[in-house]
């Protein structure tokens, strides 16, 4: 079969209902719905693709954009720069650039033209890229932090130390925790106490980073001693309370502390209206199980982004991955699991 050409008569593809017409400018696809699209086998050649450009160029694929002509489609690249600008989905298959992909020699073409690519200049214009914007960032970042001196001196006589940028984050839900949990749950031992602790852990801060992002998107914060909403972006900041905050320093904590937002935001809202809506053990366990095989998900693809799991438990990106890991295949199943990390490291 030549390589730029698609069997359409074959029994994987489903000719009825087009991917533009499924999803039109304001609906953006989630991987799920991508995955829901195409066939299981197809979707297996699309993690292979985007996993390769990210083990051997560390090229990364943001969320979709929309195109009149193609709908939404996919791209590679870092530092917003692109070098495979069009990945459209297709009935059953996928395209890159100009390349169809519905089987591994397909693949396997898909990949040599990438690599192609990336040896035949791009690799010399995303350094050269980087180097520009590294030297724009660091000259920025040596500005703001003169500025942002230069501020807190001017209103050092108004700021209480004891009371000034006193920020409190809703806490992650413990490793240890969630494996007792799973542990439990598979030798049928219902601790609905644990379940609970750990399920409004979990609803806890994925409500306050929604709320709270919220607020920051309309320039107010809230305090984090009594609740008060703050007006303003300007300048300091102060609660009745008599709690005092630098709007940009909020924002700070808040990534800094990996607040659930983002591009991934979809994930947390929809633990918060399932949560909200759980009465039995069995359908509060499900909806748990629901959020950890998103990590699952986010883990093993990498295409929404950063790794979601980080936002919401605790412990570093390998010690989550790790558990998330032994949830998804079970401690004893330690062949599957050392294959599928293999696999991983390739990320």
């Amino acid at each position: 079969m030549n390589s730029n050409t698609i069997n359409t008569n074959s029994s994987n593809f489903n000719n009825t209902t087009s991917w533009i017409t499924l999803y039109d400018k304001k609906h953006r696809p989630r991987l799920n719905e991508i995955s829901s699209f195409l066939p299981n086998d197809i979707m297996t050649l699309f993690y292979e693709f985007s996993n390769y450009l990210s083990r051997e160029y560390s090229l990364q694929c943001p969320p979709a954009i929309y195109k009149a002509s193609q709908g939404w489609t996919f791209r590679f690249g870092k530092s917003n720069l692109y070098m495979i600008e069009n990945v459209i989905i297709q009935d059953g298959y996928f395209i890159i650039d100009h390349i169809p992909v519905n089987n591994e020699d397909s693949l396997r073409n898909a990949i040599e033209y990438a690599d192609t690519l990336y040896q035949n200049g791009f690799k010399e214009h995303l350094e050269e890229h980087c180097a520009k914007k590294s030297a724009l960032q660091g000259e920025r970042t040596k500005k703001r932090l003169e500025r942002e001196k230069l501020e807190l001196e001017q209103m050092s006589e108004k700021i209480n130390k004891n009371k000034f940028n006193k920020f409190s984050w809703s806490p992650k839900v413990s490793r240890q925790s969630l494996k007792r949990l799973y542990e439990n749950d598979a030798n049928m031992i219902y601790d609905e106490d644990l379940l609970d602790d750990i399920g409004f852990t979990l609803y806890a801060r994925c409500m306050q980073g929604h709320e709270e992002r919220i607020l920051m998107e309309s320039g107010k914060l809230r305090c984090h001693n009594c609740g008060e909403i703050i007006m303003g972006q300007n300048g300091l900041m102060e609660c009745k309370c008599g709690n005092q905050y630098l709007f940009r320093d909020y924002m700070r904590s808040f990534r800094t502390n990996n607040m659930p937002s983002g591009s991934a935001k979809h994930i947390f809202q929809d633990y918060i209206k399932n949560w909200q809506k759980a009465t039995t053990y069995a359908h509060k366990m499900r909806i748990v199980d629901n959020l950890i095989h998103e990590f699952h998900i986010n883990l093993v693809t990498g295409v929404k982004g950063r790794f979601v799991g980080i936002n919401l438990i605790e412990g570093t990106k390998k010690q989550i991955e790790e558990l998330i890991l032994s949830l998804a295949f079970g401690e004893d199943n330690k062949e599957t699991k050392q294959n599928f990390i293999r696999n991983l490291k390739r990320l």
